[in-house]
Parts: structure tokens; C-alpha cells; sequence
């Protein structure tokens, strides 16, 4: 079960810089365990996750072949740094990338 997460307050001063990255993705599913496939890591971008239940593949928009199971028209959120201590702390994974459907 997962823990359950205090709100915080940043500081009045912190603040993310997002940059709207110009490439169109796709969100892609494979089978689980599936091996991933040369075209899964075309691209300037590619994020590849496994889990038991299935694996993820985010690329190229266009590079998957037809017949795939993918989610088209997503874009990057791209965090500008630098990250310091403060920033980490009130952004717990700290992903320096994220995910926006378009």
C-alpha cells in the first residue's frame, strides 16, 4: 500500500521553468516481457518501462508499425534546470521530463 504523501509549500521564490519540446510522440503497448523492438528507440526521444503487467514504450510519433497498440499526439514537458536540493524536495521523483497528451 502506498504511503501517503504530506502537502508542502514551496518557497515564494521556487519556480519550474517548462519548455513545450516540438517532437509529436506515441505512447506505445507492448505485451509483458515482450522484447523491445529496434523501432521502439528511433528518434531524439525514447522512454522504454517494464512492468508484470505489460511494457511501455514512448517514441517517435510514426516509427511504430501499424497494427501496434499506441496513443498518438503527445508532447514533452521538458523541466529546465538546474535542480538543486530545495527543487528535489518538493518534486520527489524528479523527472526532468513529462509526458503531456495534446
Amino acid at each position: 500500500m502506498a504511503r501517503p504523501v504530506e502537502a508542502q509549500t514551496a518557497p515564494k521564490d521556487w519556480h519550474l521553468n517548462l519548455l513545450l519540446l516540438k517532437d509529436r510522440l506515441s505512447v506505445c503497448q507492448l505485451a509483458p516481457g515482450e522484447k523491445v523492438p529496434a523501432w521502439a528507440t528511433r528518434g531524439p526521444f525514447t522512454s522504454i518501462t517494464r512492468t508484470a503487467d505489460e511494457v511501455s514504450v514512448v517514441c517517435e510519433e510514426g516509427v511504430a508499425p501499424k497494427g501496434t497498440k499506441c496513443e498518438t499526439d503527445w508532447r514533452i514537458l521538458k523541466i529546465q534546470g538546474p535542480w538543486t536540493s530545495l527543487s528535489l524536495e518538493f518534486w520527489p521523483r524528479s523527472p526532468s521530463l513529462l509526458p503531456m497528451h495534446v
